[in-house]
């Protein structure tokens, strides 16, 4: 294996390997910690095979259990945190030198490995001897009871000394420290993504908040191209929009909340990665500037949608540009905010640095963008069948030839083992899709 440099001064012809083994030796016997005690936590009660201990106790027990049934949530959240934390660090540290200091230079204290092994044991064993929720209720003072509401402590001491072994928790708080948006914003996302009640209460604001100015700018934009456009009675699921001959639903995820939250992730995750070229305070504007554009387009969308129903196709509209319309609306105006971003010298902290010439990574992205760009442009004019399927693998092609002199240097003639593969796998994934009879008779 090769070596590696990993200290400033001195050069250490260490294998990688013998300097994290005792790390991969800890994280393996932590796994299998954190397996037993997900068993036993979630081990259903012997007198039903619907309740575990805590779901039971959370439903029938008293006030006393509230802390010991609930802290779960702050251990998940916690956890997924501190992972996600770590990936965020790991991703953004690992180019640089002193990125394996903390890992290899770590030496884990006897201490915290005595707090996890009796920690473990402690809640392995509360968890197979506390077996029965209903004694627990029934005896809410005695001493099982008051060992169970204690046992939230037992699980701070277990993952606090996990957190310890397994993470270098210097590195992070000073990363965090150094990074406190993204940071905080981990945490919301953490939050969030772990409680789907609260995604459901979010959305349905936004949506409640959103429908009705999407619909007065549809209405608008209709009466502008000269369709009589109406608001029906509500459906099952929203209210109707359309003319006398195509009409149509529209749900809560049809006020746009969606691109506009993508709309917010990319341009913020784009400007924390380009803080060092760009006027942060000043490209943050961008963000609510593009997401009010978003919203804009997204009464537009519906409108143009109402149109092609009403004078052209129903089908077209509804399984075309319907499909289509809100992620060109992103790409559209995604491109033009980093277009803007990187064009005006308002937003850069240096704008008299040379442009870039040449995107070394063009050559290999180019023919990706144009297969998915134009064939999202061609499902806006087809429906049950992609007739102009060829139409972006010709445009992908014309990417690949315009770079012809840059990759023909990369490309080896491939073996005739690897060419006998190509094909066996091409094959393969042909006969694993499945028949769609309707689409064979309408190519038939």
């Amino acid at each position: 294996m090769k070596n590696i440099n990993i200290s400033d001064s001195t050069q250490i012809d260490i294998p990688l390997i013998r300097r994290v083994w005792p790390w991969l030796v800890g994280a393996l016997v932590i796994a299998i910690e954190c397996g037993l005690l997900q068993f036993y936590k979630n081990r259903l009660v012997p007198f039903s095979s619907e309740f575990s201990i805590r779901t039971y106790l959370d439903k029938y027990g008293g006030q006393q259990f509230w802390l010991a049934t609930h802290s779960h949530y702050f251990f998940k959240d916690a956890s997924y945190f501190l992972i996600l934390l770590a990936m965020m660090w790991a991703a953004s540290e690992y180019r640089k030198p002193h990125f394996w200091h903390p890992i290899t230079r770590c030496r884990v204290s006897i201490n915290l490995v005595i707090i996890n092994l009796m920690s473990f044991g402690a809640l392995v064993g509360i968890l197979m001897w506390l077996n029965d929720p209903r004694v627990l209720i029934e005896q809410p003072y005695s001493l099982a009871s008051l060992i169970y509401i204690a046992s939230p402590a037992l699980w701070l001491l277990f993952i606090g000394s996990v957190a310890g072994i397994l993470f270098p928790l210097k590195s992070l708080y000073e990363w965090a420290l150094k990074n406190r948006v993204l940071t905080i914003f981990i945490l919301v996302i953490t939050i969030l993504t772990t409680h789907q009640e609260w995604i459901e209460a979010i959305v349905n604001f936004w949506s409640d908040l959103l429908l009705q100015p999407t619909l007065d700018i549809a209405l608008q934009v209709t009466q502008v191209i000269g369709l009589n456009a109406r608001l029906l009675p509500n459906g099952e699921y929203g209210p109707m929009f359309g003319t006398n001959r195509f009409v149509v639903e529209i749900w809560p995820a049809c006020s746009g909340y969606e691109g506009m939250a993508l709309m917010i992730a990319l341009l913020a995750t784009y400007c924390f990665l380009q803080q060092d070229q760009l006027r942060i305070n000043r490209a943050l504007w961008i963000i609510p500037l593009a997401s009010l554009a978003m919203f804009v387009l997204n009464g537009i969308r519906i409108a143009v949608l109402i149109a092609i129903g009403h004078f052209y196709s129903p089908q077209l509209a509804l399984n075309g540009f319907h499909v289509v319309g809100g992620w060109l609306n992103l790409l559209i105006l995604l491109v033009a905010s980093l277009v803007t971003l990187n064009t005006f010298p308002y937003f850069l902290k240096n704008p008299l640095l040379p442009k870039v010439q040449r995107v070394e990574d063009l050559p290999f992205l180019l023919p990706l963008i144009m297969l998915m760009v134009v064939g999202m442009f061609d499902q806006i004019f087809t429906t049950n069948f992609d007739w102009l399927y060829p139409i972006p693998i010709l445009c992908s092609a014309l990417a690949v030839f315009y770079y012809r002199s840059y990759l023909v240097g990369m490309i080896e003639k491939p073996s005739s083992i690897a060419s006998v593969i190509g094909v066996l796998v091409f094959l393969l994934w042909i006969s694993l899709v499945p028949v769609d009879i309707a689409k064979s008779q309408i190519f038939m």
